[in-house]
């Protein structure tokens, strides 16, 4: 999962450009382009919702949401192998026993630890879902909704891991069927009621982003609950 930031997201946790190399436990592939990497831990502390900087020894670093929880005695992110991208291409080759290079925990798209007392509206595209899937598994009592938008079911990445009835599969490439809509997310979410008071927190491609942070606002939620993680 690699990402940029969007301008309108300006708090960010201190870097820590600590350099360590972990070991590969599993690669799991979830789709024909999309894998599940877990690797060693190493004693790295992090907050739901953060994102590291990977890549293979001696290669080049990217950014991935991470996608376990820090329950976990592991490391899990979401890889998408993207065309002409060298990063996600070589990590997505990566076999268990070999070694990841891992830059720091950075990022502030995170909850508050209070937050059972408030609700959340979660947005994503794609692997973005992959921070939606740590902050759950860190606070099992969270209020919120989450709608995922992908091409197909089989991009329901660890759908099994969220409530069924706040789980919302919104497939643009096919109908959709029982506790699924059909069309995109951004199409879905201009018809659905969203409490005006929700913590919102977008996390997908920069198209996406601007077409529901404009809408968000549109129905009236203040800037101030929109948060923000922009994928490309």
């Amino acid at each position: 999962m690699h990402f940029c930031e969007t301008y309108w997201q300006t708090a960010r946790l201190r870097r820590d450009k600590v350099v360590s190399l972990h070991r590969v436990l599993s690669v799991t592939q979830l789709t024909a382009g999309t894998c599940l990497i877990r690797f060693t831990r190493e004693g790295l502390a992090y907050q739901s919702g953060q994102y590291l900087l990977l890549g293979i020894p001696g290669g080049d670093l990217r950014e991935y949401s991470i996608f376990s929880r820090p329950q976990d005695s592991w490391l899990e992110i979401l890889v998408r192998v993207i065309p002409d991208g060298s990063v996600s291409a070589q990590l997505a080759r990566l076999t268990p026993g070999d070694s990841i290079k891992v830059e720091g925990v950075q990022g502030s798209f995170t909850v508050p630890l209070d937050c059972e007392h408030q609700k959340f509206i979660f947005v994503a595209t794609g692997t973005g879902i992959a921070p939606f899937h740590s902050i759950v598994g860190d606070f099992p009592e969270i209020d919120y909704q989450l709608y995922h938008g992908v091409r197909h079911a089989s991009e329901c990445y660890a759908r099994e891991a969220f409530a069924a009835d706040r789980y919302h599969a919104c497939l643009s490439g096919e109908c959709g069927g029982v506790g699924t809509y059909a069309g995109r997310v951004t199409q879905v979410l201009y018809d659905v009621s969203l409490p005006l008071n929700a913590a919102c927190y977008l996390c997908g491609s920069c198209d996406m982003i601007y077409e529901v942070f404009a809408m968000l606002q549109a129905k009236g939620i203040p800037r101030a609950q929109i948060h923000t993680e922009t994928y490309y």
